[in-house]
C-alpha cells in the first residue's frame, strides 16, 4: 500500500504543478475575455479610419493609422489585422518609393503566412505586394517568384485575383523580353469574365504590347486602343499614361509627330498626378524625340524634377519613420498605464494568489525530494531525475524562496492601505508569478516539428530586454525539417543554457547568434560582449560540462573562447 502510493508521487507532482499554473492563469483569463470584444471593436474602428484616408488619397494620415493598427495588433496578437495593416503600410511605402522599407515591413509578416493556409487573403496580398516591390527595382527573378506564389494563393480567392497574378507574371516576361511566353499566358485571359475593368484593361494592354514587340502591328494597335478606351472610361490616369507611352512607340517610325504628341499628353497627365516615375520615363522620351532648345528645356526639367523628388523622398521617409517611432512610444506608454490600472483593480486577487503559490511551491519541493529518494535504486533514471529536480529546486531556492519570504514579511509588516505599499506588493507578486512561469517554460516539452523554429525564436526573443539585445542571423536558412529530432532538442537546450548563463553572469549588452550550413554541417556561433571569464577556472563547472555533453551526444563538437573583460564565445559544429 505504502509503495503503491509512493509510486504515484510523480503523477501527483505533475498534477499539482499543472493545477497551480492553471489556477494562476485562470484568474487573468476572465478579465482578458471581457476585454477582447472591446479591443476588437477598437481595432476595426482604426482600420476603417485608415482605409478611408487611403481612399481619399491622404497618404500621411492613412500611414499613421495603419501603423497604429499594426502596433496594437502586435501587442494584442491579432494576426489577421496585423497582416492586413502590414500589407497596406508596405503598399504606401511602395507608392512613396521606399522600396527597402516596404520589403522590411512585408518580411516581418511573411513567417505568419508561409506555412499556413489560415490567412489566404493575407498570403495573396503579401506575395503580390512583394512582387510589385521587386518589379519596381528590376529584381525580375524575385518578382516572378512572388507573383507565382500569389497565383497559387489566388486560386483560393477570386477569378479577378487569379487574372491579376497571371497578368503580373506575363508582365515580368515582357520585362525579360519573353514576348511569346507573355502571349501564351495572356491570350486565355482575354475572353474570361473579369469583374475588375482595370485589370482587364491591363491584360489587353500587355497582350497588345507583346504583339507590338513580335511585329504584329495591326493586332497590337487594336488591342492598345481597346485598352485605352476602357482606361478612359474608368478614369485610370496611370493606365492612360502607359497606353499613350506604348502608342507613341507604335507610331515612332510611322508618324513621329503623332508619337511625340502622345508623349506630351502622357507627360501632362503625369505632372497633374505627380507620378514621379512616369515623369522621369516620359522626360527621357521627350529628350530623345526632340532637338535644340526643346531638348535642352526637357533636360533642365528632368534635372530639376530629380532634385525635387530626392528631397521629397527623404522628407517622406523621415516623416514615416517619426510616425512609426511616436506611435510605438505612445502605445508602450498606454500599455504601461493599462497594466498599472489592471494591477490596481486586481490587487486582492494577487494577494490571495501568493498564498496558493507558496503552498504549491512547498508541495513541489517536498514531493520532488521524496520522489528522488524513492527511485534512487533505479540507476539509469537517477541521474536524469536528480539533475532535473536539483535544477528546479535550485531555481526555486535561488529565484523564489527569498522573494516569497520577503513578500510575506512585507505584507505582514506594512500598511497595505498605503498606495505605494500596495504597488510594491503587487510588483513583488508579479515577479514571483513571472519566475514560476519561466521555470515551467524552461522545463517544458520542446516542439520538434514545423513549429520548432518559432519556439526557438521565442526562446531567444525572451532574453531581449532594455539592457540586452540578442541578434540572430540566418536561422531561417537552415532546413530544420531535415535535422533529426534529438539534435533539435540538443541544440535548443544548449542555446537556452548559453543565454541563461549570459543573463546570470556576463552583464552583456549585445549577444549575436549566427547559423550557417556548410558541407552537411550546421555551424552555430555564439558571442557576447560581457565581462568574460578565465576558461581555466570554469572548464570543470557543470554548466560547461552539460553543454559539452549535450553536443557530444548528437555527434557534434563545441569549443569556447573567453578571457576576463573580453566577452564570451562558443562555436558548435553538428553534422546534419
Amino acid at each position: 500500500m505504502y509503495f503503491s502510493f509512493m509510486n504515484k508521487i510523480p503523477q501527483i507532482l505533475y498534477c499539482l504543478i499543472i493545477t497551480c499554473l492553471i489556477f494562476i492563469s485562470c484568474e487573468k483569463k476572465e478579465s482578458k475575455i471581457n476585454k477582447k470584444i472591446k479591443h476588437t471593436e477598437q481595432l476595426l474602428q482604426i482600420k476603417e479610419i485608415a482605409d478611408n484616408f487611403y481612399t481619399s488619397n491622404e497618404i500621411d494620415s492613412s500611414y499613421y493609422y495603419f501603423n497604429k493598427l499594426n502596433q496594437l495588433c502586435k501587442s494584442q496578437r491579432d494576426t489577421a489585422l496585423f497582416i492586413y495593416s502590414s500589407i497596406w503600410i508596405a503598399q504606401i511605402q511602395l507608392e512613396t518609393e521606399d522600396y527597402s522599407g516596404s520589403e522590411t515591413t512585408l518580411t516581418e509578416a511573411l513567417p505568419l503566412i508561409e506555412n499556413s493556409n489560415k490567412y489566404p487573403n493575407g498570403k495573396y496580398g503579401i506575395y503580390l505586394t512583394l512582387g510589385n516591390n521587386y518589379l519596381e527595382i528590376s529584381e525580375y527573378k524575385l518578382a516572378l517568384l512572388y507573383y507565382q506564389k500569389a497565383n497559387v494563393a489566388s486560386k483560393l480567392q477570386t477569378e479577378s485575383e487569379t487574372a491579376t497574378s497571371l497578368n503580373n507574371i506575363a508582365l515580368v516576361h515582357i520585362k525579360l523580353h519573353n514576348y511569346t511566353k507573355a502571349k501564351q499566358i495572356l491570350l486565355p485571359l482575354i475572353n474570361k469574365r473579369n469583374d475588375d475593368p482595370r485589370t482587364q484593361a491591363d491584360i489587353i494592354h500587355n497582350l497588345g504590347y507583346s504583339y507590338l514587340k513580335t511585329r504584329d502591328s495591326t493586332t497590337a494597335l487594336n488591342l492598345l486602343n481597346k485598352s485605352l478606351k476602357i482606361r478612359a472610361q474608368e478614369k485610370d490616369n496611370l493606365g492612360i499614361i502607359a497606353s499613350y507611352l506604348d502608342l507613341s512607340e507604335y507610331y515612332h517610325s510611322k508618324r513621329p509627330i503623332l508619337a511625340n504628341q502622345y508623349i506630351l499628353k502622357a507627360y501632362q497627365i503625369a505632372k497633374e498626378r505627380k507620378a514621379n516615375n512616369e515623369q522621369f520615363t516620359l522626360l527621357k522620351e521627350l529628350i530623345k524625340n526632340n532637338t535644340g532648345e526643346k531638348s535642352k528645356e526637357y533636360t533642365l526639367q528632368y534635372i530639376k524634377l530629380n532634385d525635387s523628388i530626392s528631397r521629397v523622398r527623404q522628407k517622406t521617409k523621415n516623416q514615416f519613420a517619426k510616425i512609426k517611432y511616436d506611435s510605438k512610444k505612445l502605445e508602450d506608454e498606454n500599455t504601461k498605464l493599462k497594466t498599472q490600472k489592471a494591477l490596481n483593480q486586481e490587487k486582492q486577487k494577487y494577494r490571495n494568489l501568493i498564498f496558493y503559490s507558496i503552498f504549491g511551491i512547498g508541495i513541489i519541493m517536498l514531493l520532488s525530494i521524496v520522489a528522488y529518494f524513492i527511485r534512487k535504486n533505479k540507476k539509469e533514471k537517477i541521474k536524469t531525475s536528480y539533475e532535473t529536480e536539483t535544477r528546479i529546486a535550485k531555481k526555486i531556492h535561488d529565484e523564489l524562496a527569498n522573494d516569497v519570504y520577503q513578500t510575506l514579511s512585507f505584507g505582514e509588516t506594512q500598511d497595505l492601505a498605503d498606495h505605494k505599499n500596495r504597488d510594491t506588493l503587487l510588483n513583488k507578486l508579479e515577479t514571483i508569478y513571472s519566475r514560476i512561469r519561466n521555470i515551467s517554460k524552461e522545463n517544458s516539452t520542446i516542439e520538434t516539428g514545423i513549429l520548432f523554429t518559432l519556439q526557438l525564436k521565442d526562446l531567444i526573443t525572451n532574453f531581449n530586454n532594455e539592457t540586452t539585445t540578442v541578434i540572430v542571423h540566418s536561422m531561417e536558412l537552415v532546413d530544420w525539417e531535415s535535422v533529426e529530432v534529438y539534435k533539435k532538442i540538443g541544440i535548443f537546450r544548449v542555446i537556452q543554457e548559453l543565454l541563461v548563463n549570459m543573463k546570470k553572469h556576463s552583464l552583456a549588452t549585445i549577444v549575436i547568434i549566427r547559423f550557417q550550413v556548410n558541407q552537411n554541417k550546421l555551424h552555430i556561433s555564439y558571442s557576447d560582449n560581457g565581462i568574460g571569464t578565465d576558461l581555466n577556472e570554469i572548464i570543470t563547472k557543470s554548466g560547461i560540462q552539460n553543454m559539452e555533453n549535450r553536443i557530444f551526444v548528437i555527434n557534434g563538437t563545441m569549443t569556447f573562447d573567453s578571457k576576463t573583460n573580453e566577452g564570451f564565445k562558443a562555436n558548435i559544429h553538428i553534422p546534419i
